[in-house]
């Protein structure tokens, strides 16, 4: 019996943009000791290329206002305790990729994913003013006047690496959370970091990651001992979101009896159902579950398809 091994040098190729930064550094580390070379490709999709023409379009569902009454906290009140904990911690700016944290924070809602009321985005906030980078045609008059009155600014979801890269530019420290934030914004942010470094005439630089006090002799955050660094932890906006305010307690506890409400009807249903011998499919069981949901108020959409069976 032979048996045969094979030495292969793997090129990986993966996209910037559907990784997280550490996920991507794990990686690279893990194939590094085997003659393994990930490379991270920012400006070309191999799956692209195979859809070709025929791949579907992103989602474009529009975003709406979730009203203050089930939010308890306004979105002032929310980046204001961003910016403190930006200035607890030496930054400048925070980059926001979670979905959930960017529609918690400006008390927004969408329908890009199923069954998650989210949408495409990301969220920078600065000391003075913040950007929502998302397709403007999700945006409503209404939506719109919201964020106004907060004072966000809308960008085009494409135009996040060219903000970061500004901002890095110019010398700002921005707090990254890379379990989060995918490689590519991290990627632009140390290329910009690099540039800015060499404006300055250093010509040997690091870009670290941990937090860094101010450089007296250069007045910037982040610059330390002349090297620029960047502040990896996780987001300011993840504790705060899962401390819930009296209203989100209420909204949670007022929503499980209406869906309590629903199930008791669909129960009852089902039994008479049973009752007089009537066969049903697990998709109708289903659907009919649902259309009781419907009739609740305040119903937009389920957490997760039904999942129904019997045996």
């Amino acid at each position: 019996m032979m048996s045969y091994h094979l030495v292969l040098e793997l090129v990986l190729t993966r996209m910037q943009f559907l990784f997280s930064s550490d996920a991507a550094e794990e990686l690279k580390a893990a194939i590094s000791d085997k003659n393994h070379e990930l490379i991270l490709i920012r400006d070309f999709n191999l799956v692209d290329e195979i859809w070709g023409e025929s791949r579907p379009a992103p989602p474009n569902e529009p975003t709406r206002v979730h009203a203050i009454k089930y939010a308890g906290v306004d979105v002032a009140s929310k980046l204001s305790f961003v910016r403190s904990q930006l200035d607890e911690n030496g930054c400048d700016t925070v980059v926001i990729s979670m979905l959930d944290e960017v529609a918690w924070l400006l008390n927004m809602r969408g329908s890009d994913v199923p069954h998650s009321p989210v949408f495409y985005s990301y969220l920078t906030v600065e000391m003075s003013t913040a950007t929502l980078f998302v397709d403007s045609n999700k945006v409503s008059e209404e939506v719109l006047e919201h964020l106004k009155k907060a004072g966000v600014k809308l960008k085009s979801y494409e135009a996040i690496l060219f903000d970061v890269e500004r901002l890095a530019e110019k010398g700002a420290k921005l707090w990254l959370d890379s379990s989060s934030v995918n490689a590519a914004i991290v990627s632009v942010f140390r290329s910009g970091c690099d540039r800015y470094m060499r404006k300055r005439g250093k010509t040997e630089r690091q870009i670290g990651k941990e937090a860094s006090s101010d450089d007296p002799t250069t007045k910037k955050r982040g610059v330390q001992n002349m090297e620029l660094n960047g502040l990896y932890k996780a987001s300011p906006v993840t504790l705060a979101k899962s401390v819930k305010n009296e209203s989100e307690i209420r909204g949670m506890k007022n929503s499980h009896l209406r869906d309590a409400a629903a199930l008791a009807e669909f129960w009852c249903w089902i039994e008479e159902e049973v009752r007089n011998n009537v066969a049903l499919t697990e998709v109708q069981v289903a659907e009919n579950l649902l259309e009781f949901r419907r009739k609740q108020d305040g119903f937009i959409e389920t957490s997760f398809d039904t999942i129904s069976g019997f045996g």
